[in-house]
Formats: C-alpha cells, structure tokens, sequence
C-alpha cells in the first residue's frame, strides 16, 4: 500500500510565529501473514525560520500470535538551516542543525 499526505501548520501564539508545511509519503507491505514491513519520508518546509528537516523511517513487525508482536524500527533526521527535529519530534534535546539517527526494538503483547 502505497501512502501521501500533507499537513499545514501555523502557531497561535504570536511569539513563537511558526509555520510550516509537511510532506510525507511510504509504503506499506505485509510480506507474509506474520511479517508487516513500512517506510516513509517525512519534509518539514519550516517557513517561519527557512529550515527544511527530513525523516526517513523504517518499521517492520512479526507478529508471533494475534496478540504477542516483535518490532523493530530505525529513524535518521537531517536537519538543515538550524532545524532542532529530533526522532522523537522537536523539543527533544538535538542540538540546531545536528541529525540523529534512532533505533528501537522491542515486544508488544496485547492483555
């Protein structure tokens, strides 16, 4: 499954004057009944300040039963003109300018 979207911003509080507009697309594939692999690109074209961040991210998951999966994703951010987005969003501590790259691994269970 192939997927796009857009998404506008812009802050109500006039201190912050943060606009911005978001393009992302990816895919989605169910490569066995148990294995679901995704990747999208996500561009931030921050208007207010002339930065223009990029995310690029890949999740996949093997389900063991209908309520136990295995997951694993990875996430690297470019930041560029001063932009602070991190893998977990803006605010998260990444120096101006700097990218970041995120792994994560883990198991979900379902009660």
């Amino acid at each position: 499954t192939l997927f796009a979207g857009y998404k506008w911003f812009t802050s109500p509080i006039p201190a912050t004057a943060a606009r911005s507009n978001m393009y992302y697309g990816g895919l989605q594939y169910r490569a066995t009944p148990a294995l679901f692999v995704s990747a999208a690109t996500y561009y931030t074209d921050i208007t207010s300040a002339g930065q223009h961040p990029i995310d690029f991210g890949i999740t996949t998951a093997y389900f063991l039963s209908k309520r136990t999966n295995l997951y694993a994703a990875i996430s690297y951010v470019k930041n560029s003109h001063g932009s602070n987005l991190g893998v977990a969003g803006f605010g998260s501590g990444v120096v101006a300018g700097a990218n970041q790259t995120g792994v994560e691994v883990g198991v979900t269970h379902r009660f």
